[in-house]
């Protein structure tokens, strides 16, 4: 990829404490559970990969990232890792476990689409990650409709009828991850 920075809607110093983050989408990924495993193993890849089927909107990830990156900072993480973090905080629920398999790249098939964020990136590490990832990079332009799995979301996060449009959708889900208190 001729600039990988490009595959990735870069935030500066958009979470708390100055903190970076990236989100980037990659389709055709061959195995995205591989690509978790190197992460948990600590093999030079840094990021988080999520679902995309429950991802409504860059928003929802935002929000999570801001939570992870919170606790990070005081040192209050209850998952171990900023990564596995991101993930919790994207369930309503309290149980980490279920957290990490619904929102983590457990359940998909391959080859897959998935979301990789990455927090404080450099372009090194956005090219490096990148080649990792495998696949092909989505432009940031692409709509997350398309990947989302509407009737998934509503009944993991106990939506509304009311709230099945996308902005209603994005409102609700922000709304309980903010309001989400630490068990």
């Amino acid at each position: 990829m001729a600039n990988a920075a490009s595959a990735f809607t870069l935030y500066r110093d958009a979470l708390v404490g100055k903190t970076s983050f990236a989100v980037g989408r990659f389709e055709a990924v061959d195995s995205p559970q591989s690509l978790a495993e190197r992460v948990k193993e600590g093999a030079g890849i840094d990021v988080t990969v999520v679902n995309p089927r429950l991802i409504v909107d860059e928003l929802v990830l935002l929000v999570a990232a801001n939570k992870a990156a919170h606790l990070d900072r005081q040192q209050k993480l209850k998952t171990g890792s900023i990564h596995t973090e991101v993930l919790y905080q994207l369930s309503c629920a309290t149980n980490i476990a279920s957290a990490l398999e619904t929102f983590g790249p457990a359940n998909l098939g391959t080859p897959a689409t998935v979301i990789v964020c990455v927090f404080n990136p450099t372009d090194d590490a956005l090219e490096a990650l990148c080649a990792h990832v495998g696949g092909r990079a989505l432009p940031v332009t692409t709509a997350y409709g398309p990947l989302v799995d509407t009737d998934a979301v509503v009944a993991l996060y106990k939506l509304q009828a009311v709230a099945t449009d996308r902005t209603a959708m994005v409102d609700a889900i922000v709304t309980k991850l903010a309001i989400k208190q630490p068990s």
